[in-house]
């Protein structure tokens, strides 16, 4: 916050000076060898200017106690922005605490569902009077890569494997083992 200080009457300027008379000998007291004076022309002297000073301290007093209209207007808006987030926020825990409760809920409708299937299972396993035969499949037998053409051998020399579907070689390396035999092969020949 600003501190008061105080302005020309006439034209509320804060461009004036404030001396002493040097020809004053009065015992009347300090303010009284006072001479104010402004750009404008306006002039006070002694006990006019400490008059002229206390109306304006207490015009300053009143009006920072009391808030203007804008500062009014901000406080009432701040209030406002602090509604809605507060707002905001609840919506948003109300929102997690739903979402939290619904997943609990499905869990354990899907937990019920799950008891439901398998003692509607054992009612009619013991009705046929069966022990249930549970077999699990066999596992499928690995693929094995197939040449491109059938009995086609790994074209890297030195290499019995059969090639891979689609390539000369048998693997990865033996396919990197050409590529930097061309390599230096063709740094030889420059």
């Amino acid at each position: 916050m600003s501190s008061f200080k105080m302005k020309c009457p006439k034209c509320e300027s804060l461009s004036y000076s404030i001396e002493r008379d040097p020809r004053n000998y009065a015992q009347r007291g300090q303010t009284a060898e006072l001479i104010f004076s402004c750009r404008c022309g306006k002039q006070l002297f002694g006990d006019q200017i400490q008059a002229e000073s206390d109306r304006q301290q207490a015009l300053y007093d009143a009006e920072m106690a009391t808030p203007s209209q804008e500062e009014i207007e901000r406080r009432q808006a701040a209030k406002e922005r602090e509604e809605r987030e507060r707002a905001l926020r609840e919506a948003f825990e109300y929102q997690s605490r739903y979402l939290v409760e619904k997943r609990k809920a499905d869990s354990e409708a899907a937990r019920l569902r799950e008891e439901a299937r398998l003692r509607e299972w054992k009612e009619r396993v013991a009705r046929q009077g069966q022990v249930p035969d549970i077999t699990l499949p066999e596992p499928a037998a690995p693929k094995e890569s197939t040449p491109a053409v059938a009995g086609q051998g790994c074209e890297w020399p030195g290499c019995g494997n059969v090639a891979r579907a689609g390539s000369k070689y048998c693997s990865r390396e033996c396919s990197n083992k050409n590529a930097r035999a061309r390599h230096k092969q063709r740094v030889k020949v420059t």
